[in-house]
């Protein structure tokens, strides 16, 4: 491996390091290399045995589970190699070792920062105060969520008389109803920003805010003078055209006042040297132009350029009023007031929804982190994880945040202890402010590393990706872009050094397309067209190449990616490749519910559902499914008879005149018919694999131009299935009303990803290609105007607290500041997203916009101006432009010139021509890739839950059946009162309704009864019951109520009982608590449904909503004491220190007659003996299915689903 100097210099290095990367600098490379280092240090001070331990000393922090999946895949090949190299040269120590760490990388702690926390809060849950089995909320689920509290909350709210709600109501009315509940929404979904500013801000006095929003406004002015160079600026406008003039004093004045630290002075003086300069609408003074005519043309671009910076900064910083600022006090006492109010309200939807997920074993993202930085204040958990972790290492860096930087400081103590810290990343490549990351992060904890005494700061400045052609147009480009440090939310430019060993230029070329005020779409189109018959020259032109393994190879395809900044733009690019026959590949789209093939499937599932539903009907019979022609579905609806659709479509497929049914009808009709006959027997992914495989789905699509993102996502389809039913859903009704519920609500689900298999041009968004890189590099439409976020009028800052704008308050200074930070913020970002889409591309880069008159915010313009080209372009040939480069292993810059490609539309590439590539494509299904393969079994290492022990001591085939060979268990009747039968009522089929109805009644009354509160009031339960009926989907008005009755009943029947108040009076106690531990080489884990204490002994109970006689109950013991044990034994291992242990199961039909069974520690230790035994005889049947796997409970038989007709379905298998 070839270091460069300042690689070797991190690898050597035993400091804390921030290391700042530059594009293409092998930065992945030298953090694979940096850990192995460390490990092999740490290493050295372990034993053998306590290797693993060695290795989940080292944190490693990723942006994405995928880079962790690749970064250990590296590091495990890497391990090899030194494997290899050891076992050659008989280093047998050193080998041993070696192979201890290579075993021990599977459980390496390398992931994101929310997986990092989930780990810690699942070590230390109960000090967390949450469950360790607690399952993530996010994506629609969450959304859901968190609208439905924020509605009802703010309705509560606006039914109250006091003054806070008529406050509220006050701010509803002045933002508009849309803005205020998005301005509530971003606020529970920012509560690491929210929680910060809370504390550090709104801590304080209203005046006290004010006095520290005034010295913070003053600052940034400060800042804003200092950073844009505005003294410099100044002088070099005195010194062109207003020497001698009043102007030259006050600027002098604007100098003195800035330089002795009078900011107000200085602002003052800066504003009158702006007098006379601009009009009203920004433009130049028609008498300043007439003066910077008389000059020369190199001084007049000078001129003009240094007024442009002027009346940048002067536009932005006018209305802060830091002249009169003290005039506003009692406006911005009335913004702080406001501020409170909206916090009281966050606090009370926060809380509310804080009680949904602990009612539900719920954390999302945003807890995971604020969960562990509150834990990590214990000392006792900080010593621990100081003392355990050595090293912390984090990629990507430039897009964490303060929360994040707060976790990191509080595991290292702050650089005082013995962890040491590794940041890595690229302040230039900071692109997902979006996602809450804070730029400023990276500054700050690089200053923090050099001045903790034992750090220091290192750049990886050498480009391994670019050739040098395009290296120094990036250079040219954004040393101007990001050099103009206008906003102080922009970053320093730290130019590229060409490391690529390629004596060659590459190629830099700009498509220009003139504004002829056109329609958008329509001069969208005209431009796309142009790209692609650039690409396609690109393609033809036998000439043209590109590097391979350093081997130049003409142009494919594949090497050629198309990036755009959003997806509104992609539907010209798409048509302009169909037109002239270009192959392309759309990577990693959103809208995955609203896609063809997922409304396709939603079709299938919903007639399976209800064959009522006649417009799915039609939907899957002209899907992909069967390809039924539209003239063959106008014939059915003349022809067929019959009152539905699909009674008709069954009468014309058996027709024997003409017109006759199609093959494809007839065989549609077959496997619809068979569908519907298990489609409530089998688990929904098995329905959608099953469907897939019948109908020859992938077949029929992977010959389309999506036909691979089509698979992927069906195949994506299948985990949201399993998902489903991984929270303890199974019912095809609930899962369809998801579905219809997301495909109409939630937009902005990521399609599946895909890696293509086809010689295709690739097109995708910048924030997509982030980390990757391609021979070839398109960016078309850079000529479309910057976009500032529309709509959105507030603002979270850690300085300036919460912001929000409307027509009284848009002049005050502190709503000013949030809007110009805001707006700052963006541009900033937008001019990092192009350096990241410029500086994906290898040996080739095109730029394409449409440009015309003015100077707005746009991507092409910024890069015009920066080559001072700005208003030549209709003139403009190719051009270069002179530079300087620093090369690989150089000390001093070299003079170089950019040549830059100029292809203009109407002039450039006007023929009409069609690719057509020589090569074939063979569309083939690969099922081993396409379908999900059986699990295997896993004889060693295998979890083991109370339930499956339970089921296999009932009968070990009914176990064989249910969690070896995942055949759902058929449902057995059910008898229900008249108001039940409501809700099983059209649409559902009649084989629903024992399964709906059995299963959300018994689900309902569980979970409700898993979430009570000690000393709930009847109201709060009946809220309670309404929040898990909506959980369960249940949207109709009309049986939400006839639930709610019954389930109200139910639960209420269990608190009035002797025993529910023993249960449900304990103050101390856990919902759904989670066990797992190792046993043997296994593992055994429970969920209990509730364990509380009683007297200083915790007890167990788990409820059940079977539908039994008094008869029957203690019989009903013996299919539950397993189960029961499991949890005491699991129990008896956290508590070693209680003497016994009382389970119960409650049967809320009769609340005071609980089945109850004492263990105690002589009991659970033949317990134990009898678990061992279980699991050797599972894991004998998993090795050899010839094992004996018949039952002796006979009794059990009669009520098992397994058990049909007198016969157990497991002996017909």
């Amino acid at each position: 491996m070839n270091l460069t100097r300042n690689q070797e210099k991190v690898l050597a290095s035993q400091k804390h390091l921030s290391i700042t990367a530059n594009a293409g600098s092998g930065k992945t490379t030298v953090l694979i290399e940096k850990y192995i280092r460390v490990l092999d240090d740490i290493v050295k001070g372990f034993s053998l045995e306590k290797i693993a331990d060695a290795v989940k000393s080292v944190v490693v922090i990723t942006f994405t589970e995928k880079a962790a999946s690749e970064l250990k895949e590296r590091v495990t090949l890497a391990i090899e190699r030194r494997i290899e190299n050891a076992r050659a040269e008989r280093r047998w120590t050193e080998l041993k070792k070696l192979e201890e760490v290579r075993d021990a990388m599977p459980s390496a702690i390398v992931g994101t920062i929310h997986s990092f926390c989930a780990r810690i809060l699942r070590e230390f849950a109960v000090t967390a105060g949450v469950d360790a089995n607690f399952e993530i909320l996010e994506g629609a689920e969450r959304n859901q969520a968190i609208g439905l509290i924020i509605e009802r909350k703010i309705k509560d709210v606006f039914k109250r008389e006091d003054e806070k709600a008529k406050k509220l109501f006050e701010i509803v009315k002045k933002l508009k109803i849309g803005a205020f509940y998005s301005l509530v929404e971003d606020m529970i979904s920012s509560r690491e920003i929210i929680e910060k500013i809370k504390r550090d801000i709104y801590s304080k006095g209203d005046d006290e805010i004010i006095s520290y929003w005034r010295s913070k406004i003053f600052k940034y002015v400060e800042d804003v003078f200092k950073g844009s160079q505005m003294v410099k600026v100044l002088r070099g406008l005195v010194g062109h055209i207003f020497a001698g003039d009043e102007k030259a004093i006050i600027a002098g004045q604007f100098e003195s006042s800035l330089q002795s630290g009078d900011v107000s002075g200085a602002y003052r003086y800066f504003c009158k040297f702006m007098d006379d300069i601009f009009t009203a609408k920004g433009e130049v003074s028609s008498k300043l132009k007439k003066e910077i005519e008389r000059k020369p043309g190199q001084v007049q671009r000078q001129i003009y350029k240094e007024i442009e910076l002027v009346r940048k900064v002067f536009w932005d910083i006018k209305d802060l009023k830091l002249d009169t600022f003290d005039s506003y006090l009692d406006d911005h006492r009335q913004y702080v007031e406001y501020a409170r109010l909206l916090l009281l309200l966050y606090d009370e939807i926060n809380d509310e929804y804080e009680n949904f997920k602990i009612m539900n074993g719920y954390l999302d993202f945003e807890d995971l982190q604020l969960k562990v930085s509150k834990l990590l204040d214990v000392p006792e958990v900080q010593d621990e994880l100081a003392r355990r972790f050595r090293y912390i290492m984090i990629d990507e860096y430039q897009d964490t945040n303060y929360l994040q930087y707060e976790i990191v400081k509080k595991l290292i103590g702050d650089f005082s202890g013995k962890t040491r810290l590794f940041v890595v990343g690229d302040e230039k490549q900071s692109i997902y402010g979006f996602r809450g990351s804070n730029v400023e992060v990276f500054d700050i904890t690089a200053n923090e590393i050099c001045l903790s005494g034992d750090g220091e700061k290192i750049m990886l400045d050498e480009s391994f990706r670019l050739l040098r052609g395009i290296a120094g147009f990036v250079n040219v480009v954004f040393e101007k872009i990001m050099g103009e440090r206008i906003s102080i939310y922009e970053v320093s430019y730290s130019p590229i050094v060409v490391g690529r060993d390629i004596d060659d230029d590459g190629r830099v070329e700009i498509l220009l397309v003139k504004d002829e005020d056109e329609k958008g779409d329509e001069e969208r189109l005209k431009e796309a067209r142009f790209v692609a018959k650039r690409i396609l020259a690109l393609l033809q032109d036998e000439s043209a190449y590109v590097y391979k393994d350093g081997v130049k190879q003409g142009i494919k395809p594949r090497d050629i990616a198309v990036l755009i900044r959003n997806r509104n733009i992609l539907k010209p690019i798409e048509s302009a490749f169909i037109e002239l026959g270009i192959p392309y590949i759309v990577s990693s789209g959103i809208g995955f519910y609203q896609t063809q093939e997922i409304y396709d499937f939603i079709n299938y599932l919903k007639f399976l559902v209800n064959t009522n539903d006649d417009v799915a009907l039609v939907g899957i019979l002209r899907s992909p499914f069967f390809g039924i022609s539209d003239i063959e579905i106008f014939r059915i609806s003349v022809y067929g008879r019959g009152e539905s659709f699909w009674d008709k479509v069954r009468s014309f497929a058996t027709r024997v005149d003409d017109p006759l049914p199609s093959e494809g009808l007839k065989r549609a009709v077959n496997l619809l018919e068979e569908d519907l006959k298990v489609a409530n027997k089998v688990s929904i992914p098995s329905l959608i694999q099953r469907i897939i495989l019948n109908t020859s789905y992938n077949g029929s699509v992977l010959p389309m131009r999506r036909g691979e993102q089509i698979v992927a996502n069906v195949q994506k389809l299948i985990e949201v299935a399993r998902g489903f039913e991984s929270r303890g859903l199974n019912n095809l009704y609930d899962f369809v009303e998801q579905l219809r519920v997301l495909s109409g609500e939630y937009f902005r689900e990521g399609q599946a990803s895909v890696e293509p298999g086809i010689d295709a041009v690739q097109i995708m968004t910048i924030h997509a290609a982030k980390g990757l890189e391609f021979p070839v590099v398109v960016l078309p439409f850079l000529g479309e105007e910057v976009k500032k976020k529309k709509g959105r009028n507030f603002n979270f800052d850690v300085d300036y607290g919460i912001g929000f704008n409307y027509e009284e308050v848009k002049d005050l200074p502190i709503s000013v500041v949030h809007r110009l930070i805001r707006e700052h913020k963006e541009i900033a970002e937008e001019k990092r997203v192009l350096y990241v889409g410029m500086t994906r591309a290898r040996d080739i880069l095109i730029l394409s916009g449409v440009y015309g008159e003015g100077n707005k915010e746009t991507y092409l313009n910024w890069i015009l101006n920066a080559l001072d080209i700005k208003g030549k372009e209709d003139i403009i040939n190719d051009f270069e432009v002179k530079t300087k480069l620093m090369f690989k292993g150089g000390v001093e810059l070299q003079d170089y010139s950019v040549k830059v490609k100029i292809f203009r539309h109407g002039r450039d590439f006007v023929e009409d021509v069609v690719y057509s590539p020589e090569v074939k494509i063979d569309v083939g299904i690969d099922e081993g890739k396409i379908f999900i393969k059986p699990l295997e079994s896993k004889p060693y290492g295998e979890f083991f839950s109370a339930t499956q022990l339970q089921t296999f001591a009932l009968c070990p085939m009914k176990f064989y059946l249910k969690f070896r060979l995942g055949l759902p268990e058929p449902k057995r009747e059910f008898v229900f009162d008249e108001e039940f039968e409501d809700i099983t009522a059209p649409p559902y089929e009649d084989d629903f309704k024992d399964e709906i109805v059995g299963t959300v009644k018994g689900r309902i009354v569980h979970q409700v009864l898993e979430k009570l509160k000690v000393g709930i009031d009847d109201d709060r339960l009946i809220e309670l019951v309404r929040s898990v009926i909506y959980q369960n989907g249940i949207s109709s008005e009309k049986k939400s109520k006839v639930l709610e009755e019954f389930v109200f009943d139910e639960v209420k029947r269990v608190l009035s009982s002797d025993f529910g108040r023993r249960i449900f009076s304990a103050d101390e106690h856990h919902s759904e608590y989670g066990i797992s531990m190792k046993f043997g080489d296994s593992y055994l884990m429970g969920r209990i449904d509730r364990l509380y204490k009683v007297d200083g002994q915790w007890e167990i109970v788990d409820f059940k909503t079977d539908d039994v006689s008094v008869e029957e109950i203690q019989r009903k013991r013996v299919e539950y004491e397993v189960q029961l044990g499991v949890y005491a034994y699991l129990l008896s291992r956290i508590y070693p220190h209680q003497k016994s242990f009382r389970s119960y199961i409650l049967f809320t039909k009769f609340p005071d007659l609980p089945i109850e069974v004492l263990h105690t520690y002589e009991t659970l230790e033949e317990f134990k003996v009898k678990i061992e035994d279980m699991i050797s005889q599972i894991k004998r049947i998993d090795l050899d299915v010839r094992s004996s796997i018949s039952s002796d409970f006979k009794e059990h038989c009669k009520i098992c689903g397994y058990f049909v007709n007198g016969r157990c379905i497991g002996r017909e298998l």
